[in-house]
């Protein structure tokens, strides 16, 4: 499966093919004006996120302490709409999508904060028990494919 490869996961897993590189941002609704120009102004306000997710981990690193945790993307986003959280990190795809899965106009969204640091590469991860064997020719088909263009062709036609 996909994963963000951060420092805290590198021993983690065993990683192959960088698939993309995802940019998170804070997101808040148009219609609450909230006061963030930085990220330590950002401690202020309550912030949806997934369990055990990158965007939490990263959260919590930089003393974050009025974080909700939610299990689903989904219930975030819903609990943002509803008032719950003030705050919610997403990419601008998965904002999007959210938006219709909710359903909800994104004209009402706005993203006040890009969060840099957590920004990262979404990899193949494998566990640990994976021989190491297996981990080299998945990264050496993924890097044909790569080359052969049809890794962009892929993540083109995706949402």
């Amino acid at each position: 499966f996909l994963i963000a490869r951060t420092p805290a996961r590198e021993q983690q897993f065993r990683w192959a093919g960088e698939i993309m590189k995802i940019q998170y941002h804070l997101y808040r609704l148009k219609s609450r004006k909230l006061d963030i120009s930085t990220l330590e102004s950002a401690k202020a306000y309550t912030i949806g996120v997934m369990r055990d997710d990158v965007r939490q981990q990263y959260l919590r690193s930089k003393g974050f302490e009025r974080l909700v945790v939610s299990a689903q993307p989904l219930d975030n986003f819903r609990k943002l709409l509803r008032g719950q959280v003030d705050l919610v990190p997403l990419t601008t795809g998965d904002a999007g999508l959210l938006c219709q899965q909710a359903p909800f106009d994104c004209a009402g969204l706005e993203r006040v904060l890009t969060l840099d640091e957590a920004s990262a590469g979404l990899y193949m991860a494998y566990s640990l028990q994976t021989p190491p064997d297996v981990v080299q020719r998945t990264q050496q088909a993924f890097d044909r494919l790569k080359a052969e263009g049809v890794v962009q062709r892929i993540m083109e036609r995706t949402p």
